[in-house]
């Protein structure tokens, strides 16, 4: 199956998610309910209806540039897949510039109505288009502009809150049909992983992470990749991939190299302090055993932070950190 096929099927289920929780989604209706609760199958498809409803002009405008304005009902358009052929995979420019130009907008946004629009179809369940036409039988003569108004029926809405269980199954299978789209994806494209990571092997990282490090990021890619920008999946893959590698790479070397420095510098002001502590306590310079004994740091450990200092290896950034006695230039070597 094309890559850009099981692409669309991911879309759907991102788009279905955000419909669920109202992310982005910003629609002044009392009867979706409230955005800070994940919404019922029901409401879901009556949001459907409602943007559908508001993308009436765009339908209309697709439907004189395809010459079929005057069928461009809701059962037709949703039992004709004609949006899909015209924008599942790549959107003809021609029908951009033809929409852009009959509602003065850009093209981008044009672009993104029609999007929007054959993937708000293609969630809707089959079960409320035949709700809606059975409550208005001549609906294949009203305009989808009109969707709104007879929305407002709570008589209408009371026969989608029926149709639960039949949208409940319908967006069940849009999110199945998501998460295979996902596996296969990454499957069809795991070879990127190995021959990416491969380039890597011997860089301070085990070979092993990088793979988990690029399987994630194929993950990830899967979920975010886009159909409509024009890009294989493979090439965009690829390029998280990559990223993702080198920057585990990128980040395992800034481990190596500032790893011993922290732990050092962690280690002098601990000393520090509990030698403030005991210089109180025993009124005279307290021995490594007892710093040791303090600091819970094993005297090997003291011994060799103190080498450490006195070979000044700490740069000034780091002694800021390590309080006044340090940025005030007590001596290390008489702490032990």
């Amino acid at each position: 199956m094309d890559e850009r096929r099981l692409a669309m099927d991911l879309q759907n289920l991102r788009r279905l998610e955000m419909l669920k929780t109202g992310t982005g989604i910003e629609v002044d209706y009392p009867m979706i309910g409230d955005r800070t609760l994940p919404r019922r199958p029901w409401q879901i498809a009556l949001l459907l209806l409602i943007r559908i409803g508001e993308a009436g002009p765009v339908v209309q405008s697709i439907g004189r540039c395809l010459e079929v304005e005057h069928k461009m009902s809701l059962r037709y358009v949703k039992e004709s897949r004609i949006l899909d052929e015209e924008s599942d995979i790549e959107i003809d420019d021609y029908l951009v510039d033809w929409v852009a130009g009959e509602l003065l907008i850009s093209l981008d946004a044009a672009r993104e109505h029609i999007v929007r629009l054959s993937c708000d179809f293609r969630l809707l369940p089959p079960r409320i288009v035949d709700v809606v036409h059975a409550y208005v039988p001549w609906a294949e003569r009203v305009p989808l502009a009109s969707l709104p108004w007879f929305l407002s029926d709570p008589r209408l809405i009371d026969r989608v809150m029926l149709a639960n269980f039949a949208a409940a199954a319908h967006f069940d299978r849009i999110r199945r049909k998501g998460r295979s789209a996902e596996a296969r994806l990454v499957a069809m494209n795991r070879f990127l992983v190995d021959s990416i990571a491969e380039e890597y092997v011997g860089q301070r990282v085990d070979r092993q992470e990088l793979i988990r490090a690029g399987v994630d990021a194929l993950s990830l890619a899967a979920a975010r990749f886009d159909p409509h920008q024009g890009l294989e999946f493979g090439e965009y893959a690829a390029r998280c991939v990559r990223q993702a590698v080198a920057r585990t790479v990128a980040e395992a070397d800034t481990a190596v190299r500032a790893g011993p420095l922290a732990r050092t510098a962690d280690d002098i002001v601990a000393i520090l302090r509990h030698r403030r502590l005991l210089l109180r306590e025993l009124r005279r310079e307290p021995t490594v055993g007892e710093l040791a004994e303090a600091t819970g740091i094993p005297v090997e450990r003291i011994m060799e932070v103190k080498e450490f200092r006195t070979e000044r290896r700490i740069p000034a950034v780091d002694l800021k950190q390590l309080g006044d006695l340090v940025a005030g230039g007590v001596a290390f070597d008489t702490l032990c």
